[in-house]
């Protein structure tokens, strides 16, 4: 498999100081919903996102904790767009 992991820092006056959000780019499309959650698991931060694009070029993404999927929160949506903004 080959994914780009990106951490993103939110809220934080300092480095390593805020809330670390990893943003995975799924460009293959290659990662299950099992390969997700253990990442999520693995990386054991408050949100992991998973971000991937579709046939028709729409993103979409998932949000994953350590006990598995979430709905989507705010800090997991600013880390995607800033990612994918730079």
């Amino acid at each position: 498999m080959q994914y780009n992991v990106y951490f993103i820092e939110l809220l934080g006056e300092e480095n390593l100081k805020g809330v670390t959000i990893p943003v995975v780019v799924d460009n293959r499309r290659t990662l299950t919903n099992e390969n997700m959650s253990d990442i999520g698991k693995i990386l054991n931060t408050y949100r992991t996102v998973f971000v991937r694009s579709n046939v028709s070029d729409i993103l979409k993404t998932k949000v994953y904790s350590v006990k598995g999927e979430t709905t989507d929160c705010l800090y997991a949506s600013v880390a995607a767009v800033y990612t994918l903004t730079e």
